[in-house]
C-alpha cells in the first residue's frame, strides 16, 4: 500500500495559480474614448468563468469556494482557497449616467463579479492584469467596439512579455 500524498498547500500551487491567462480569454474594455470617438485606452479582462476555470484546473473543484454578502457599499466576496480565506469587496456600479434600455445591468451581479475577481487576486490569480500597460487602440463608435480586439490582446500581452 502506497503512502497517501500530503496535502497541497497554497505554496505548492501558486506558481499555476497566478500563470497569465491564455490571449484567447481576454476581452477588452474601453476605459476611455478620445473625444472624435475613434480611439479608446483598452484595459483587459476576463470574465469571472475564467477564473473559475483557473481554480477548478489548479485546486479542484473542492479545493476552493465563495460566500457572497451583499452590504449598502457592495457584495463582500469570502473565498477559500486550500483552507485560506481571503475577502475582497466589488462596488455596485456608479449611478452617474442614464443607461440604455439595450443594456440592462444588475449592480448585484456586477458588485459580485468584481467582489471574486479581487478576491482570486488575493490569491495571485489575475493580478498581472493590473499592471498591464494600457495600450490605445482604434474604435468603433457605431459597434462601441475596439477594433480587431484581439489583435490588441496580442500587442498588450506581447509588451508584458507573455506570449
Amino acid at each position: 500500500m502506497s503512502d497517501p500524498l500530503p496535502p497541497r498547500t497554497l505554496t505548492d500551487v501558486y506558481v499555476a495559480l497566478c500563470a497569465p491567462f491564455a490571449i484567447e480569454q481576454i476581452q477588452l474594455k474601453p476605459q476611455v474614448v478620445n473625444s472624435e470617438k475613434t480611439r479608446a485606452l483598452c484595459a483587459p479582462y476576463a470574465d469571472p468563468r475564467v477564473y473559475e476555470d483557473r481554480l477548478d484546473a489548479v485546486v479542484g473543484p473542492d479545493g476552493w469556494s465563495s460566500i457572497y454578502v451583499m452590504t449598502e457599499w457592495g457584495v463582500v466576496c469570502r473565498l477559500s482557497l486550500l483552507g485560506v480565506v481571503k475577502s475582497a469587496i466589488g462596488d455596485y456600479p456608479a449611478k452617474t449616467e442614464p443607461r440604455s434600455s439595450k443594456e440592462p445591468h444588475n449592480d448585484g451581479t456586477i458588485a459580485e463579479a468584481q467582489a471574486f475577481k479581487r478576491a482570486c487576486s488575493r490569491f495571485g490569480v489575475g493580478r498581472y492584469l493590473y499592471f498591464l500597460s494600457a495600450l490605445w487602440a482604434p474604435y468603433d463608435r457605431e459597434k462601441r467596439a475596439i477594433v480587431n480586439p484581439m489583435q490588441v490582446v496580442r500587442t498588450i500581452y506581447h509588451n508584458a512579455g507573455y506570449r
